[in-house]
This record gives C-alpha cells, sequence and structure tokens, in this order.
C-alpha cells in the first residue's frame, strides 16, 4: 500500500494522508498506543502490543503517544517483536523486497523521493551514522534480514 500525496515545494517535503497504510501495520502486530504512564521510557520496556513516536530508530529511545514532524512510528508487537515505520526510495524499496542487503536512508515522514512507506524489523536494521541533522532527518541505516 502506497500513500499519495502532494509536495511543498519549499520543503520538499511529501505531504500525505498515510494513516491507512500505518493502521495495515498496526493492526498486523495487534499494537495500541503507549499509555501515558509509560511514556518516555524506550520500547524495549514497554509492554508487548505497544506503540508510538519517537525521534530515533532505536529500541532504547524514549516513545511518545503524539506524533510529531520528523518521529519515526515504532512498534512492540503482541508478539515482542520490534518494528519501525518510516520511507525509503523507490531503489531501496526494491531492495527491501527482494530481501538484499542495502544501506538505505530512512526518513521519518516522505521526502524527497523516499515516499515508499515500509516496516522493517528492529532486529534487521543497523545504524550507519548518527543522524547528521540532513534536511528530512533521515536515519541512515544498513538493512540486513
Amino acid at each position: 500500500m502506497t500513500p499519495t500525496g502532494t509536495t511543498d515545494r519549499k520543503s520538499a517535503t511529501v505531504l500525505v494522508n498515510d494513516e491507512p497504510a500505518r493502521d495495515v501495520f498496526r493492526k498486523q502486530h495487534l499494537v495500541r498506543i503507549v499509555e501515558n504512564a509509560n511514556e518516555g521510557s524506550g520500547l524495549k520496556e514497554q509492554p508487548n502490543g505497544t506503540y508510538g513516536f519517537t525521534y530515533s530508530p532505536t529500541a532504547a529511545a524514549p516513545i511518545f503517544a503524539n506524533r510529531k514532524v520528523m518521529n519515526f512510528e515504532i512498534h512492540k508487537a503482541s508478539s515482542g517483536s520490534k518494528f519501525i515505520l518510516g520511507y525509503v526510495t523507490a531503489a531501496e524499496f526494491a531492495d527491501i523486497s527482494k530481501k538484499a542487503h542495502t544501506d538505505l536512508q530512512l526518513y521519518p515522514d516522505a521526502y524527497q523521493e523516499s515516499t515508499q512507506l515500509v516496516c522493517l524489523a528492529l532486529d534487521d536494521v543497523h545504524p550507519r551514522a548518527q543522524n547528521s541533522g540532513q534536511p528530512g532527518s533521515p536515519a541512515p541505516l544498513r538493512y540486513e534480514p
């Protein structure tokens, strides 16, 4: 399911209504929004069946109930598996679809050519570098399924 949208030429951010696509992953993982009492804790401290939003694509980063611009959506499925949602380019999406090991830039929001929403297991992605504050706030990752 690929979200559709328009481009904001000023910032090159693609404005999309991606909630239907995100809901597919939420239902698949049997997750509900993080409870107020658990906000600010890392994903690994959360009970199974929780999702929230964070600035960093790691299980240790704090998660919150409110989605903000440039926040990743992160899930701890009912099974305990951990996932991150983000946007990649069509070429990166093709590599992910083939389960090929690849370096990618995962964006928290659709940005420029990165318009394919993906859900990746956190066990399959490894940080390549710190987020350097690049426009769109991508996370440079190595995908190794």
